[in-house]
């Protein structure tokens, strides 16, 4: 899991890349100022994430933990810019969004550890 240093990336390929020359995502930290920033007013009333304000974050989401992409279309890129969107294909996209929240903050069991 990522978030014991700010400064951790990983590098991610879709599953989906069939490609001789794969994409290569840098995926970082959120900080707890990113979380409450894209999280603030996700949650009902009862503390637990209301699914349908959330569903508005994911970009939001991606634009902060995807730092750079290499080979996207034979270009390289500084993170996901409204530009970049276009080209990512959706199921790619929601890949990222996936692997972004799974490095970014413990499993059940990683809890209990």
């Amino acid at each position: 899991m990522l978030g014991i240093d700010a400064k951790e990336t990983v590098e991610f390929s879709s599953t989906k890349d069939t490609g001789d020359i794969k994409t290569i995502f840098t995926l970082g930290s959120l900080t707890n100022r990113d979380k409450l920033k894209i999280f603030g007013g996700s949650m009902n009333e009862k503390g637990k994430f209301d699914v349908t304000k959330f569903q508005d974050k994911i970009l939001d989401i991606l634009k902060v933990g995807v730092k750079r992409i290499k080979n996207l279309g034979g270009k390289d890129y500084d993170g996901i810019t409204e530009e970049v969107l276009e080209f990512i294909p959706f199921n790619v996209l929601m890949e990222l969004f996936h692997k972004v929240m799974e490095q970014n903050f413990l499993g059940e069991q990683e809890a209990k550890n």
